[in-house]
């Protein structure tokens, strides 16, 4: 990948890129590619029902979102998001359908009314890596 493509995914998802010109050519300073779950607590979410991790970086929220049964969402989500399955399965319903997605499935959910949305686990643990927009 050359600089030019790797600057442009940076900025696609919100990461930062600063060069400097060392004698030994161009080098990155203070880039940081990682979204450090490992070093977060999780939080209560859903009313105690589901728990999620969150890091905000650059006007983007990186969430892990972990659902089991007993998770319910009391209100439709009208949050637009892009994610990732990585672990067991759930349902999404919308007003029109339900979708179920499985380990390994991505979603891309448009923002707003028409497309608001509820998930719901059914396998004991449903986990799912989510990118949002930072509200702020």
């Amino acid at each position: 990948m050359s600089r030019r493509q790797s600057n442009a995914l940076a900025a696609a998802i919100g990461v930062t890129r600063v060069f400097a010109r060392t004698a030994f050519g161009m080098k990155d300073l203070a880039l940081d590619y990682r979204v450090a779950f490992a070093e977060t607590d999780w939080e209560p979410a859903l009313g105690g029902s589901a728990r999620l991790k969150r890091v905000a970086r650059d006007g983007k929220v990186f969430r892990l979102l972990e659902l089991t049964p007993a998770s319910h969402h009391p209100d439709w989500c009208e949050t637009g998001h892009l994610g990732l399955v990585t672990e067991g399965e759930l349902e999404i319903e919308f007003p029109s359908q339900t979708v179920r997605l499985s380990a390994g499935d991505a979603l891309a959910i448009p923002h707003g009314e028409t497309d608001r949305h509820r998930p719901r686990a059914l396998t004991q643990r449903a986990v799912l890596f989510l990118i949002d927009e930072d509200a702020k």
